[in-house]
């Protein structure tokens, strides 16, 4: 909850590469994230412009087994519009 906190927090500020480096750590650390760590950062980085980022989220999130849901979609859906990546 704390890493999700701080990463929530870094987001909002625009501090995308903190709030990454701070994921990084976590699993550096055998902290295993979440859907909602996952949500967060991917919302962040949609918001930041990088798509890209967001996707490559998106896939680990696929490779750990972690459930996409609804919050996550619309993030990625939201980011995906914004910067005209419709296909």
């Amino acid at each position: 909850m704390t890493y999700n906190a701080l990463m929530n927090g870094l987001c909002k500020e625009g501090r995308l590469e903190e709030a990454s480096k701070l994921f990084e750590e976590m699993k550096g650390m055998g902290l295993f994230p979440d859907g909602v760590i996952f949500t967060t950062l991917i919302d962040g980085h949609c918001k930041g412009g990088g798509i890209e980022d967001s996707l490559k989220l998106h896939n680990e999130m696929l490779h750990r087994g972690i459930k996409i849901d609804v919050a996550a979609y619309n993030a990625l859906i939201y980011g995906l519009f914004r910067f005209g990546k419709l296909k």
